[in-house]
């Protein structure tokens, strides 16, 4: 048989390709079995109620501070459940970074831009969407980022006014099961 594949992270071993294997070779009475290990340093400690998922998300968290490095008090206040919204995260904060070096007339380093994103962008529209009660389920992040998303998939603008706010709350309203984009329609769906 061909080696299992399994990350290791401190004492703890994860099962990542190979699952059927290593139950044949527990009904077949072995103790070992050849495996490929990938292992993975963390500075938390693995314990023995750590998954793979939480390993995955924790690593997407960690990139998105790499990418976007926030002061303490802020980052506490970006929580994301789902790892791949992180990546979404990172790639809208960078395309904010961009406009703001354009306006600016200068490159921002990555901790101006994720600071003056932070205050000006992600701190009052999450405020706004906590006070109207709208954005769907989820962390306080993952309702700004489907609003965000919603805004850049139905309004050329990048900006935010009353007008923009207004024509999200209108498209939330009025949503129909059968909407034609089907990526505005399951965001909207996350919404309700």
């Amino acid at each position: 048989m061909p080696p299992i594949d399994v990350v290791r992270v401190g004492d703890l071993h994860f099962v990542q390709d190979g699952h059927h294997r290593v139950s044949v070779a527990r009904s077949l009475g072995d103790a070992t079995i050849e495996a490929r290990v990938r292992e993975i340093v963390t500075r938390r400690p693995a314990t023995l109620d750590l998954s793979l998922r939480e390993l995955q998300l924790i690593r997407h968290q960690r990139e998105f501070h790499e990418r976007v490095p926030l002061p303490a008090q802020a980052r506490e206040r970006i929580r994301i459940e789902e790892g791949w919204r992180y990546d979404q995260l990172s790639t809208h904060v960078e395309s904010w970074a961009y406009r703001a070096s354009q306006a600016a007339g200068r490159l921002l380093t990555r901790a101006e831009a994720a600071e003056a994103w932070f205050r000006e962008e992600y701190a009052p529209i999450a405020d706004v969407l906590d006070e109207l009660g709208i954005g769907g389920p989820g962390t306080e992040a993952t309702r700004y980022l489907r609003v965000v998303k919603l805004r850049n998939l139905l309004m050329p603008e990048r900006g935010w006014s009353d007008d923009v706010i207004e024509k999200l709350l209108e498209a939330i309203r009025t949503s129909a099961p059968d909407e034609v984009d089907e990526v505005v329609h399951r965001i909207l769906k996350e919404m309700r």
